[in-house]
């Protein structure tokens, strides 16, 4: 049995890791919301243009419910879930928060007006230069990541996940077991999540009625929610790794067994498939995830426990790559967000052009690795858009091309003010001079124009 002590650190823990990964939740809504505040169509975009941009933002983005921009007082403009009615989000604690704080804000549980779902939402204030109130960007979180989390994650079976607000009310429970969002804790628990400080542990019983050993945790300081574990108490003071233990214990039983067998009765092959799983434990013992024991010729006990073996290590192994990989996954999206904020401070930080295309350029070789980049500017004297520079492509090959007015996918950026979409550009009746992109190896292409107030200085086109 696990000590009092060893119960309660395992309760703390698992709190401990989904709370790591609301963190992270919370803090990948932060940069994206940070990031889309700086973006021209969001600031001053009109309903149709801003919401054809956040749409195809959504798309990409299926943790979250919706996404949209609200003016400052409340009205909605634009979201990425089609309005049938006009919405004021004035009386939201999301929007509330933004713009009592003048920074990002993280709101209480809600039912979405415009999707009718549970969510979290978060939300960012959009200033004029004047430092007036001019929009709040928003998204709303899907609640059903944590059911997606607790799934992946090893629990002791009857274990219970919530996201609970400072109150006491849960935001979100795993398993579901019919308990809404919205729902309250029972009252003991309820005491213990308003004057917990911190990190902490109790025992009560929950809302199904199951004595549990609770963990709490909380999330982080852009959100005074936390995340309350729950262990059946049965469960709880069984040590983590039980069964593990159990099957290397069994395993050194029988092999010691099957090896007195083979002193007594000189029986090779029993000896010697002793000697292998003896041999494949203690490589997994010693942090080797990779041991086997290897097919086993026998049919017995013996052969059935090395498949046995081979079955736990290669699960084990299957852990560990799964986490590690997890681990690059976040380490990546973190490097595309470092990347993103170094090329918004270049363009905050100065007025010189070339200098922020050639931090744009050489960033964008990480985030789009096998892409290439276009960039045409509108000359300020002709009014015309011209070839201003390139990444990727020949350029003297690409400004010395004779084209005839503008092409009709930028003209399509400046004319809607939206990116532009094309999956095939061989086969889009838009694209001029089809042979030129055949020996360039360009198929898709992505065309985002450059707004200041509303009005079209450029377009970069990524193909």
């Amino acid at each position: 049995m696990a000590t009092s002590a060893e119960a309660q650190q395992s309760a703390r823990q698992i709190a401990r890791l989904v709370a790591a990964n609301q963190q992270q939740v919370i803090e990948g809504a932060r940069q994206l919301l940070t990031t889309l505040a700086h973006f021209p169509v969001v600031q001053y975009g009109e309903p149709a243009v801003c919401g054809a941009f956040v749409r195809q933002l959504h798309d990409h983005y299926a943790r979250y419910t919706n996404i949209g921009v609200s003016d400052a007082k409340g009205n909605l403009i634009c979201s990425a879930v089609p309005l049938s009615v006009s919405i004021n989000n004035s009386d939201r604690s999301y929007f509330r928060r933004a713009v009592a704080t003048r920074n990002f804000a993280v709101g209480d549980y809600q039912v979405g007006r415009v999707t009718g779902k549970a969510t979290i939402n978060f939300a960012y204030p959009i200033f004029r230069p004047t430092g007036e109130l001019h929009r709040v960007v928003f998204a709303g979180l899907d609640l059903g990541w944590l059911s997606h989390l607790a799934g992946e994650m090893t629990l002791p079976p009857g274990t219970s996940v919530a996201v609970v607000q400072n109150d006491g009310t849960i935001v979100v429970r795993y398993p579901d077991s019919g308990t809404q969002s919205g729902t309250a804790m029972p009252d003991a628990l309820r005491a213990f999540i308003r004057t917990q400080q911190g990190e902490g542990t109790t025992e009560a019983i929950g809302l199904d009625d199951t004595q549990r050993l609770y963990g709490l945790a909380p999330v982080g300081k852009f959100s005074k929610a936390a995340v309350l574990v729950g262990i059946p108490r049965d469960r709880a003071f069984a040590p983590a790794d039980r069964i593990f233990a159990k099957n290397v214990v069994w395993l050194m039983l029988v092999a010691m067994a099957a090896l007195a067998a083979a002193w007594w009765g000189g029986h090779w092959l029993i000896l010697r498939w002793v000697e292998k799983l003896l041999q494949a434990t203690q490589r997994l013992a010693s942090g080797d995830l990779g041991a086997r024991v290897g097919a086993c010729e026998t049919r017995n006990e013996l052969g059935q426990l090395a498949g046995a073996f081979d079955q736990m290590a290669e699960a084990l192994e299957k852990r560990e790559i799964e986490a590690r990989q997890a681990e690059e996954q976040i380490q990546r999206q973190f490097q595309r967000i470092e990347i993103l904020r170094e090329i918004t401070s270049a363009a905050n930080s100065t007025l010189d052009l070339r200098g922020v295309l050639n931090v744009l350029m050489e960033k964008i070789a990480v985030l789009l690795p096998y892409a290439a980049l276009r960039l045409w500017l509108r000359n300020h004297e002709t009014g015309e858009l011209e070839r201003a520079a390139c990444w990727n492509i020949d350029e003297e090959e690409w400004k010395g091309r004779s084209i005839k007015g503008t092409p009709a996918l930028i003209q399509t950026a400046i004319e809607t003010k939206a990116p532009v979409l094309v999956k095939d550009l061989q086969s889009d009746p838009r694209t001029m001079d089809t042979a030129y992109f055949r020996k360039q190896g360009v198929v898709s292409y992505l065309g985002v124009p450059l707004l200041v107030k509303g009005r079209v200085l450029g377009v970069v086109a990524f193909v």
